[in-house]
């Protein structure tokens, strides 16, 4: 079977929604990785972690007064790299993220359908369609 496109499938009122979704939905990841990479004495430099949205990004901060010392080390320790040992898992989770929000608009514009956090995406990619069936101008 052709799958055939005829116009636009995003448009910058369709996708810049999606990414915003995607960078919300990473901020969540984000802070169980940070939490998970850092290492714990007290509780206190685990807790002092924050994610924040960034237009299309994140910021990552800890007002933790040592929390620099911990992650770049000093001459009486090596660093421990925790926001460094984050960053490729948070970049995969955001990967992750956008996939799903990307889905998502797919099957509202190919299908007219409303996608839900339980569509199986996996059928997506599998490319299953209904044999000459046309979605939205999709043939």
């Amino acid at each position: 079977m052709t799958i055939k496109y005829y116009g636009k499938l995003f448009d910058n009122t369709r996708i810049s929604p999606a990414i915003t979704r995607a960078v919300d939905a990473t901020k969540v990841d984000a802070m169980k990785i940070l939490k998970g990479n850092t290492p714990v004495r007290t509780g206190k430099l685990r807790s002092g972690w924050s994610v924040t949205s960034k237009g299309f990004g994140l910021e990552y901060s800890n007002q933790t007064p040592y929390a620099i010392y911990v992650e770049m080390g000093t001459k009486h320790f090596a660093p421990r790299a925790m926001l460094e040992r984050s960053i490729p898992a948070i970049s995969k989770a955001f990967k992750k993220n956008l996939g799903k929000q990307i889905a998502k608009e797919m099957i509202k514009k190919v299908i007219g359908g409303v996608a839900s956090d339980e569509t199986n995406y996996d059928s997506l990619k599998s490319g299953y369609a209904p044999k000459d069936k046309v979605y939205g101008g999709f043939k």
